[in-house]
This record gives structure tokens, sequence and C-alpha cells, in this order.
């Protein structure tokens, strides 16, 4: 009886860590399908929350997480064959997190944008992927 009373606390430690982790960050992910490597791959949001991707072949997804202190736009710069020191500065995030967000450079060096906002709450994540 105490090992499953210690169980179920160590889950809702664990759930309760992961919750307030994701409450303040936002992910954001680049999609290379410009057709050639990107170099120098970098997002941020805001001031001071940017993160280093580095090189992303072509096909390829990079992410990294962000930590934006209060409303921010999504900013990324990259390097290509036809161009160095492409900036795309677009989607709005807000600093309580839980935003996912999608960035797919196209041949042309356009960038398209999503943005969605997950679930908070890691477990109901893990238990809604069950019945997709």
């Amino acid at each position: 009886m105490k090992l499953a009373g210690l169980a179920v606390l160590a889950v809702f430690i664990a759930d309760s860590f992961l919750t307030w982790r994701q409450l303040w960050r936002a992910e954001v992910c680049v999609a290379n399908a410009s057709g050639a490597e990107l170099a120098g791959v970098r997002v941020g949001a805001g001031r001071g929350a940017s993160r280093e991707i580095g090189r992303l072949a072509d096909g390829r997804t990079g992410c990294a997480e962000v930590f934006p202190s209060g409303e921010a736009s999504v900013f990324l710069s990259f390097d290509s064959p036809r161009k160095r020191g492409n900036l795309w500065q677009g989607s709005y995030i807000e600093g309580s997190g839980g935003y996912r967000v999608t960035l797919t450079v196209g041949p042309d060096g356009s960038v398209r944008d999503g943005v969605r906002l997950v679930v908070i709450f890691p477990i109901m994540s893990a238990v809604e992927a069950l019945f997709e």
C-alpha cells in the first residue's frame, strides 16, 4: 500500500515538474525544404531568448526550446547557398509558454510558419496520443 502511494506521489511530482517547465517555454522547429543545406540556423523569441540549431541538411528538421519573457515575435536567421544573412520575423507567442512553432524554409528562402498551443499537462498529452 505504501509503495502504491509513493508511486502516485512520484507521478504527481514528475508531472508537476514537466508542467512547470512547459509553462515557460516554447518549442521552435525549423524544417528545411530549401533544396540545400542551411548553416548558422538560429531561432529565438524576443530579447535574449535565442538558441542555435546550427547546420540543417535539406529535408531535415531541427528544434530548440526558447524561453521568451512576455509577448514576443519569433525570429529565424540562417545562411543559404543563395544568400547569407537571411532573417525572418513573424509568429507571435506569449511568455506563458506552451507553444509549438514550426517554420518551413522553402526553395526561394521564404519562410512559412505555423503556431499551435500544445496541451499543457504532459500526462494528458500522453493519454491524448493513445486515442489518436
